[in-house]
């Protein structure tokens, strides 16, 4: 009966808790990326009201009489006619505003995505660090209770004490300093409730890979140059359109006069022009000269932006190398350190303060080590956002192993 009571109690317990043993939702790189950047949409196209462009371009209606004898009246009505070829010019350019990418747009995508990455990054290294401090903590823990069996019995050295609490008091400083800035980032994604997984981070030799691949010549134009030059060329399209019209108006004339009555009431006109404008031919020779002037703007551009990536892509497999060079030397470190300390740990009267100042070098050189790390991974996202390769389609998480 008790057996049958105990088990009642047990499974009512069960059933009281089992909503908080459920296991926390996991959220990785791709999750988290994909959770904002695909509100990212590039699409800053402009788009404007659509106009028709007239057959007639212009319409001029005039009236003259003589001596004020409103009983004789003359009209002239006339028609300045526009050619398809200028409907089509004029059309064509108005559809080259419209499409004019959108810098601010782009920018603020690149921003966006700049800083979500970072973040991520962000969230992962304040999680290694806070680790390593909480191992650190429990190291001066033990040396405290090690100092506390001490005290009475042996002649220490109370500097060592204050030293002690300084070091536990700088630990809890940054322990809540790291707590502090991982949960505002969690709360500001609204991924608060969520568990992290990093293991699908990419390593110190896949970056070295990725960049030591990365071209750092620039060849092909940016958007901003082809939009400039397809307008250059457009707008020379319209004035030489407009250089080309022949027909330059068809005039309708009627005269009224009461007294005479076979007098000609009614004519018809045409107007040519055979166009020689020295002032179109200005405008299209600025067009053209504005033309080179853009190319020869864009070749050095390109040349000080292929410097730019050129510095930055040696500076970053330089700091690449120097953290795999620590971390050989903190690895090499931990070893040797982890073998005194079998050596110290085998003789029946060895120093426990010792030991445990051992075990926390130890626990400070991974936390040098992840500084280093931290300079590669920030810097590696630096530069895939200066040649804009964050915000490439399809899209691609670059942080994914």
């Amino acid at each position: 009966m008790t057996e049958c009571i105990k088990l009642i109690v047990v499974t009512g317990l069960l059933l009281l808790v089992s909503p908080f043993l459920r296991a926390q939702q996991q959220l990785n790189s791709d999750g988290f990326i994909l959770k904002t950047s695909q509100q990212l949409n590039l699409a800053g196209q402009l788009t404007g009201q659509a106009i028709h462009f007239p057959w007639i371009e212009e319409i001029d209606f005039r009236t003259q009489t003589d001596d004020f004898n409103l009983r004789q009246q003359e009209y002239t009505v006339r028609l300045a006619p526009t050619t398809p070829r200028i409907r089509k010019a004029q059309q064509s350019l108005l559809a080259h505003y419209y499409s004019e990418p959108d810098k601010d747009v782009v920018s603020s995508k690149l921003k966006e995505s700049l800083t979500l990455y970072t973040d991520w990054l962000s969230l992962y290294f304040l999680n290694q660090e806070g680790k390593l401090i909480s191992e650190l903590e429990l190291i001066q823990s033990d040396k405290k209770k090690v100092y506390s069996r001490l005290i009475g019995n042996y002649d220490i050295d109370f500097k060592d004490l204050v030293d002690l609490e300084i070091d536990n008091t700088k630990l809890k400083e940054e322990q809540y300093k790291t707590k502090l800035e991982s949960d505002q980032l969690k709360e500001m994604y609204g991924v608060s409730g969520y568990g992290f997984d990093y293991s699908d981070l990419i390593t110190l030799e896949q970056i070295r890979l990725q960049v030591t691949a990365l071209k750092t010549t620039i060849n092909e134009p940016n958007a901003e140059y082809l939009y400039a030059q397809e307008g250059i060329r457009k707008e020379i399209e319209l004035e030489e359109a407009e250089g080309n019209k022949v027909f330059d108006f068809l005039q309708l004339r009627y005269n009224s006069d009461p007294q005479d009555i076979f007098k000609e009431k009614f004519s018809v006109g045409l107007g040519f022009e055979l166009s020689n404008s020295g002032n179109r031919k200005l405008k299209i020779a600025e067009l053209k000269l504005e033309e080179m002037n853009d190319s020869r703007n864009l070749e050095l551009d390109q040349m000080a932006a292929s410097m730019t990536l050129d510095k930055m892509k040696s500076d970053l497999l330089r700091i690449i190398s120097l953290a795999e060079y620590f971390e050989t030397l903190r690895v090499e470190e931990e070893t040797k350190l982890n073998h005194l300390v079998d050596l110290m740990q085998r003789e029946q009267e060895f120093d426990p303060i010792l030991v445990l100042s051992v075990k926390s070098q130890i626990i400070s050189s991974k936390l040098k080590a992840l500084k280093y790390y931290e300079d590669v991974y920030f810097d590696y996202i630096k530069l895939l956002a200066r040649t804009r390769q964050l915000i490439s389609t399809p899209f691609r998480n670059y942080l994914k192993a």
